[in-house]
């Protein structure tokens, strides 16, 4: 349905014009998809969720969708997910805490 407009945005990013970025289906997409806010490395309480509206099938605000707060997944896979990030993800200093400020 949206596979021409995947295509084309995904080929005019990409570095060469003979790649693109091709995502599996996940019919969960109804239920919406989830961005969670990571802060000192502890998920925010609350995440937001975009609920795709009607036929469509795109989770983007400015395709329609809804946007909602939703509790922050817990549990184990959660905790792993976390972990994983932390060991990839450098940690962000355009903020710093507090903490790391007042030491400067």
């Amino acid at each position: 349905m949206n596979f021409k407009v995947v295509w084309t945005r995904s080929i005019s990013r990409a570095t060469r014009p003979d790649r693109g970025t091709v995502q599996r289906f996940l019919p969960e997409i109804v239920e919406g998809d989830k961005r969670i806010l990571i802060i000192d490395g502890k998920p925010v309480p609350s995440s937001l969720a975009r609920i795709p509206q009607g036929s469509e099938i795109r989770g983007n605000l400015a395709a329609g969708a809804k946007a909602s707060r939703k509790p922050c997944p817990t549990g184990a896979a959660t905790t792993a997910t976390l972990n994983r990030l932390k060991k990839r993800v450098p940690v962000a200093t355009a903020f710093p805490s507090r903490k790391s400020a007042s030491r400067s």
